[in-house]
């Protein structure tokens, strides 16, 4: 379990896990916005809704790993359905998610997050 608070010193993950936190957050909520109600609608909302909580979860550096590992399966669908995506929607959005989601699952939270907080005051040594 202590394996899921550990995390870098590096203020670069700060970065990339709140950068990124924003973006999908952003993208959530005009999921959100966009569901229409007919055949699968209720699939299309619970999966706006996972992204926003995992977008809040990146934010707050709370369970970042376990996040990030539920955000990239979302991206890797997103990634396995390009194929009927509408033009101008580009492969590069999926990709840059992916690769900074891993760098979180990897590295974690970063400093200045919830998971740091609790490797310094729940005793989980640092990595």
């Amino acid at each position: 379990m202590d394996r899921l608070w550990k995390t870098d010193g590096d203020f670069c993950m700060l970065l990339a896990r709140v950068v990124l936190g924003g973006v999908l957050l952003f993208h959530a909520v005009t999921l959100i916005a966009a569901v229409k109600p007919g055949a699968g609608a209720l699939l299309s909302l619970l999966g706006a809704v996972g992204e926003l909580f995992g977008s809040f979860g990146l934010l707050a550096g709370f369970l970042a790993r376990v996040f990030a590992g539920a955000l990239l399966l979302m991206v890797s669908a997103g990634l396995a359905r390009f194929g009927n995506a509408p033009p101008g929607r580009g492969l590069g959005f999926y990709l840059l998610a992916a690769a900074i989601l891993w760098i979180v699952i990897v590295h974690g939270a970063g400093p200045y997050s919830v998971d740091s907080w609790l490797t310094r005051h729940v005793g989980v040594k640092r990595v």
